[in-house]
């Protein structure tokens, strides 16, 4: 935020020397201004519908409109390339405002990896940068003459790009129905306080495609039935150290084949994070909320996010997949609930090394994690931590499915299991891979809670390598072998109404392992502290008091009363 101040305060700086140009009282178009302009000059667009293609020509300016998007728009019907045109090493400092670009087709361009294709309906920008506020992108899209290939709205490349307040809908092409991003040097994107709103079906809404320290932030956005091939509302691609943020967004009824919400493929030492993000209503046969496949050193995580109603065939709300001795996914904080895993036509079969999955030809046979499908193999390593899954339902893993293979681990700490239909986990391991490597693979559940759910609260399945889960310090319906594990009623406060809170006498309290906790984990899924001693509970766990509870909530004591008249 401090640096966005500082950008903003240094625009503002230098556009207060600058001129003002009007359209059409000083200049009869916006691209007579833009030709008359200087560095800090300030264009101002008056209401109207203007048909004209405009190129910045690497001036450092802002053109706005004086009355807002909504009356004034600019039409690319019939003019046969983008609307608008940055490619002369423009920055940030070049500002469009408060415009709505309509029936763009996009430029012939050999550029961004493509030859002689149409690219940015509405906008071009190569080698430079742009920023974009309040302007609507709509009905940019291809038709019966032009194929839009990439950006329908706006297509970057190597590029700086802005994206702040602005609405997309009805954009669509091959890749990136409204936005395609597109960078092998360090470049940055910012995208926030914008909606995309059923762009596609092609390209859904962005597309990022970066590497080389680049990185792409998507920012409290919300992204509503978009429709794509891959990650719908966003797909993004990342190698050598690139750098993915999606940050307090929401995704509803989004449809893709892989990733209804999100698609995410990271490589290469690159860095993913989704966080405090909403994922609600989505279809997909791989990931309906989101798909994330990570691999050799890659890493991400996603924390403090919602996946509900969500319905696939892999992974109703979560498919995420690590692959390579050093690809490690992160899911910490966050609630699945009400999604599901069930047969969905032409789902295709899945295929890892390790795992086939599906019937030939087109898939339709045992389906896999309601709320998340989970798979770490060739040494690839996923942690949840501090996890509700509930009210999810699945023909394998009602709760959650975890599979490892050739020296791939999945471990469940502190994760509440309750009330998903089939079976709570079901847990897969001793395969290995096609190359025939055994590795030493392993799924743990430990300072865990599985109950309530229908069938068995944990299936596993062994393959030829042998070996059973480890699980310990957990509350297990009908029991399961191992350390530390009890089976009770748990005591959550309204299981009926979702709440799986630990009430005061619960057997979960004070009963796990403080060594499966690590270092820097201090709250729970509400939010509040862990380690809270209750004096009213003996310590049943492992470890010097206090002893964390069981499950994704800590038992937190009733504030103390003050007695009366004293501070």
């Amino acid at each position: 935020m401090l640096r966005r101040s500082l950008l903003l305060v240094a625009l503002v700086a230098t556009f207060a020397h600058g001129k003002e140009l009007r359209v059409p009282a000083d200049y009869r178009t916006i691209q007579g201004a833009i030709d008359a302009s200087a560095g800090g000059d300030e264009i101002v667009v008056a209401a109207g519908t203007y048909h004209e293609l405009l190129d910045t020509k690497g001036r450092k300016i802002v053109v706005r409109s004086s009355d807002g998007p909504a009356v004034t728009i600019l039409d690319g019907g019939n003019l046969g390339r983008a609307i608008l045109t940055a490619t002369h090493g423009e920055t940030l400092a070049t500002t469009i405002r408060g415009f709505t670009f309509q029936n763009g087709r996009g430029t012939i361009t050999t550029a961004c990896g493509f030859r002689n294709a149409h690219l940015g309906g509405a906008i071009l920008l190569l080698d430079g940068g742009l920023s974009i506020v309040d302007c609507i992108f709509k009905d940019n899209a291809s038709d019966d003459v032009t194929t839009i290939v990439a950006g329908g709205a706006i297509c970057a490349c190597r590029s700086e790009l802005a994206v702040t307040d602005s609405r997309f809908e009805h954009n669509d092409a091959a890749y990136g129905g409204a936005v395609y991003y597109n960078t092998l040097i360090s470049r940055a994107a910012t995208i926030e306080h914008s909606t995309f709103n059923t762009n596609g079906p092609n390209g859904g809404a962005i597309k990022a495609f970066i590497a080389a320290s680049a990185s792409v932030t998507i920012a409290d956005s919300t992204f509503d039935r978009n429709q794509g091939a891959a990650g719908s509302g966003v797909e993004l691609e990342g190698f050598d150290r690139a750098t993915a943020f999606v940050w307090g967004s929401t995704f509803t009824g989004n449809a893709a084949s892989h990733g209804g919400g999100i698609y995410a493929y990271m490589s290469n030492s690159s860095w993913l994070s989704i966080a405090v993000s909403t994922f609600d209503g989505s279809d997909a046969s791989f990931g309906a909320g989101a798909f994330v496949s990570i691999t050799g050193t890659a890493t991400a995580e996603v924390v403090e996010s919602t996946f509900r109603n969500n319905h696939a065939s892999f992974g109703g709300g979560l498919f995420a997949g690590a692959q390579g001795s050093g690809a490690r996914i992160r899911v910490e904080r966050s609630r699945f609930t009400g999604n599901e895993a069930v047969s969905r036509p032409d789902t295709g079969i899945y295929a890892d090394g390790c795992y086939t999955d599906g019937l030939s030809p087109k898939g339709n046979g045992l389906y896999y994690g309601g709320g998340a499908d989970l798979r770490a193999i060739n040494g690839g390593g996923i942690t949840v931590v501090g996890c509700l899954f509930a009210a999810n339902n699945a023909v394998r893993g009602g709760g959650a499915h975890a599979s490892s293979c050739a020296g791939g681990t999945v471990r469940f700490v502190n994760t509440t299991i309750a009330d998903n239909g089939t079976s709570g986990l079901h847990l897969r391991q001793g395969f290995p891979n096609s190359a025939g490597d055994l590795g030493s693979e392993q799924i743990s559940v430990t300072n865990s809670i599985l109950y309530g759910n229908g069938g068995n609260q944990l299936v596993t399945e062994s393959g030829s390598l042998g070996g059973t889960p480890a699980v310990e310090y957990s509350d297990v319906q009908s029991g399961f072998p191992g350390r530390g594990n009890f089976d009770a009623p748990p005591g959550f406060a309204a299981p009926q109404a979702r709440d799986y809170r630990l009430t005061n006498g619960s057997p979960c309290i004070d009963a796990g392992n403080n060594g499966a906790i690590e270092p820097g984990v201090r709250i729970d899924l509400a939010s509040g502290p862990r380690f809270v001693d209750d004096p009213q509970t003996p310590d049943r766990g492992l470890g010097a008091s206090p002893v964390v509870d069981l499950g994704a909530f800590e038992f937190q004591l009733a504030p103390r009363r003050r007695a009366a008249g004293r501070p």
